[in-house]
């Protein structure tokens, strides 16, 4: 068994000056149609010998990152885009030189490294690194997340050759600590239009407004620790219409960014489900975490309407099938069921993602048909914290199975792996969705459940009638209620004036049109997210490939060459490229001999492990937190970094450095925690309502919470309807419900949208009525409650 492996260090009052990294600042702008973010790090050297500090970072999946600058010396140094090999050299040779070099490399899509070559003694420089990212608009909300710290990757070998998984782990595992000597600012210019709402579950915040209008957001301490992602949610009083922007590119075509937010018509006739429930049991969902997923995963149980199946998984180190293959939902089943959901605790270990999705996707093939004879596809719902390092064979396994399984993934914490979410749910034409700190599971899977109930949309398509269009990916996305979807295409010769979408929807056709400007505009990015969104196609189809065969290397080659000619082309760093800048110095500014190594450490995101929780580390405080009793343990399995080596040539190979200024922690750290899953913070009385509802339809005993008033009245409109006794008061206590939920919850409607709908089939068969029939019986209770 491998023992683990977590490179945790503490920094003291004295060593806090040996860390180069003095502070990172944040800068983003939302407008149009895409989010602008500039990413400042500032290194300076305090010691009396050349230094090369490296630095591993997250950002945003799918940012497509198109700047690279250095600010020394009051100069400004540009950056370029080179393939990885060649902008390594020219690195290297820089150093051997005695000049300054600046590197930045991509390790993930969502993780990069800066190499800050040869700082002489007394030196301070800047690195900017600018991105653009569309908007991310989920149910009918534009959120915004910033990662400021790498969780510890769990580094199992699954899915890779052993000596590459021990090699690859050290580059996403730099360095951990419960405290940094440098903090991290904020900064947003929000130019969207009036604002309803802009709030953060993770900061407290500072708004501003002025003309436009438009809100200036800062984080209210100024400076934070970087533990744990900056997140915001924003509403705006306008609703999210259709709109569309068309710039120039480099090549002097046009580009267009598309973007519909759909408002499907809700349905009672949806097909039955094959849903497959995984949840991560790993060490490090311990607490709030895994009891809220035990709660979410309980509701949706209850949403579940005849004719679905289902399983269960939870995984970890190893994983445990609690149900018996698919199971058929019924009274039974979801009694069993429930039991086995209320016994979950996150006791597994590791994170061990890639095997428990190929155990579900081998014995799937072997499946019966569904209940309507159709092969067709199963819905994966994954809860998971993301702690993993093998992402890119992980999603290569998604990718292979995606005709047949459709993942709905959740990235739950501080410091959840985006491009392992998002990947797994692009690569099956899923949804990802994040909970953050100070965020509720069930919310955001219980709006996922509805989008599993809802019909089928079939047949979509963009139409642009009068030019030629080449789309960024060769197949569109899915579309989902409430949820933006956002297309980009290369336009031809001619002009349009709209842009249409079209699918079918419950057997009816559905469109939605969008005006397209007349002129292009400039500012906001959109070949670059063009660009960034083909490069994207290009890696996933590159996971994964074994070039077992000349044809298949051919391909290989082909990918290779397209994406590092589309990255020079816009600008744009991808997997196969390097943003470098050289500092060409005088002769007596040279440095001398080989340059220190320094690993910056990055903190241990809040939370991880149940460590640190309620105690936050201010920004700046060059103290360590008190370490917890460490272990030294074999079943404890986390990330595993690679062997360290003092050579600066040999970190390029996923070497270490050399971190001996820093005081290492034992290798094994495994928390002296109660073994009993830590109470969520306060009820919630829609959750509390949503449980009662049985696997039937009905919902029971709901009377005690609704007000006397308000009974009353929907007791005399069930007398006067001759419905309050049927099927012993059930049938009045579930429209009772849906009357309250209309009432009170109308805000959170995409939460109740599948007990609702499940409710309403109970209501159908329990007097024959018409669905139109129904909604005035609930539109009677509504008036009467008001």
């Amino acid at each position: 068994m491998t023992t683990a492996m977590i490179d945790i260090v503490t920094v003291d009052g004295s060593q806090a000056g040996d860390i180069a990294l003095r502070g990172i600042r944040v800068v983003s702008r939302l407008a149009g149609l895409a989010e602008s973010t500039r990413i400042e790090q500032t290194f300076a050297n305090r010691g009396e010998q050349p230094i090369e500090p490296i630095y591993t970072f997250p950002v945003p999946d799918g940012a497509a990152i198109c700047g690279f600058e250095v600010i020394t010396d009051e100069r400004v140094l540009s950056g370029v885009v080179d393939e990885q090999e060649q902008a390594q050299k020219q690195y290297e040779e820089a150093i051997e030189r005695g000049d300054g070099a600046y590197l930045l490399e991509h390790e993930r899509d969502d993780i990069f490294t800066v190499r800050v070559g040869a700082l002489r003694p007394g030196q301070v420089a800047t690195l900017r690194l600018d991105y653009v990212r569309e908007l991310q608009v989920v149910d009918r909300q534009i959120r915004l997340e910033m990662p400021t710290t790498l969780a510890p990757r769990y580094a199992g070998s699954t899915g890779m050759d052993s000596m590459e998984a021990l090699l690859e782990a050290d580059a996403v595992n730099p360095p951990k600590a419960f405290a940094v000597p440098y903090g991290l600012s904020f900064e947003l210019d929000v130019a969207l239009g009036r604002a309803a709402k802009i709030a953060s579950p993770t900061h407290q915040l500072k708004v501003r407004e002025s003309e436009g209008p438009s809100y200036q957001v800062s984080l209210d301490a100024g400076e934070v620790a970087p533990d744990r992602s900056i997140v915001l949610a924003l509403e705006l009083q306008a609703e999210n219409a259709p709109r569309a922007q068309v710039e120039i590119g480099p090549d002097g075509a046009r580009y267009a960014a598309i973007s519909f937010v759909p408002d499907l018509p809700e349905t009672l006739d949806s097909e039955p489900s094959d849903i497959v429930f995984v949840v991560d049991c790993s060490g490090s969902m311990q607490g709030s975490s895994i009891a809220q997923a035990r709660q979410a995963m309980e509701l949706c149980l209850r949403a579940m309407k005849e004719g679905d199946r289902f399983r269960i998984l939870r995984f970890g180190s190893n994983f445990e099938e609690l149900t018996d293959g698919p199971t058929l939902y019924s009274p039974e089943s979801f009694s069993r069921a429930l039991k086995q959901v209320q016994a979950i605790e996150a006791d597994l270990g590791g994170t061990e993602l890639h095997a428990a999705l190929s155990h579900i996707f081998s014995s799937a093939e072997q499946l019966p048909s569904s209940a309507t004879g159709a092969r067709k596809q199963t819905q994966v719902l994954l809860l998971t914290d993301g702690e993993v390092f093998n992402e890119d064979e992980t999603i290569a396994l998604a990718r292979e199975h995606a005709e047949r399984y459709r993942i709905f993934s959740f990235g739950i914490g501080a410091a959840s792996s985006q491009a392992l979410v998002y990947g797994l749910a692009r690569v099956s034409h899923g949804a990802a969705e994040f909970i953050a700190e100070g965020e509720r599971i069930e919310d955001k899977v219980l709006r996922c459940f509805s989008r599993l109930d809802s019909a089928r949309v079939e047949d979509l398509r963009l139409e642009i009638e009068g030019i030629d269009f080449e789309l960024a990916s060769s197949r569109l996305p899915p579309i989902f209620d409430g949820d933006a979807l956002l297309l980009l295409a290369r336009l031809g010769e001619g002009s349009a004036e709209e842009a249409t979408l079209r699918c079918r929807h419950s057997g009816e056709d559905w469109e939605s049109h969008v005006a397209l400007p007349a002129k292009p505009g400039e500012g906001s990015g959109v070949p670059l997210l063009w660009a960034r969104h083909r490069i994207r196609e290009l890696e996933d189809a590159e996971r994964g490939s074994a070039a077992s065969s000349r044809f298949e290397r051919s391909h290989q080659d082909h990918r290779a060459r397209r994406l590092i000619e589309l990255s020079r082309s816009f600008g744009l760093l991808c997997s196969k490229t390097s943003f470098f800048a050289v500092e060409h110095r005088r002769p007596e500014d040279r440095t001398q001999g080989v340059p220190e190594l320094q690993r910056v450490p990055v903190q241990l995101a809040h939370g991880w492990h149940g460590l640190m929780e309620g105690a936050v580390a201010a920004a700046g405080s060059c103290t360590a937190m008190p370490a917890p009793e460490m272990l030294a343990c074999d079943e404890f399995e986390e990330a595993m970094p690679g062997p360290k080596s003092k050579s600066r040539k040999a970190f390029f190979g996923g070497g270490g450095g050399d971190d001996s200024k820093l005081k290492a922690a034992p290798s094994c750290v495994k928390p002296k925690v109660d073994s009993e899953a830590a109470p969520m913070a306060g009820g919630d009385a829609l959750f509390e309502l949503l449980g009662t509802q049985e696997p039937w339809g009905y919902f029971s005993d709901p009377n005690s919470r609704i007000g006397a008033e308000r009974l009353a009245a929907w007791r005399r409109i069930g007398d006067a309807e001759g419905i309050a006794a049927l099927d012993e008061g059930r049938v009045l206590g579930t429209l009772m419900v849906l009357a309250l939920l209309l009432l009170e919850y109308e805000d959170r409607r995409s939460t109740w949208l599948s007990a609702s709908l499940k409710a309403r089939r109970y209501l159908r068969g329990a007097k024959d009525w018409r669905d139109d029939e129904i909604e005035q019986l609930i539109e009677s209770l509504v008036q009467a409650g008001r």
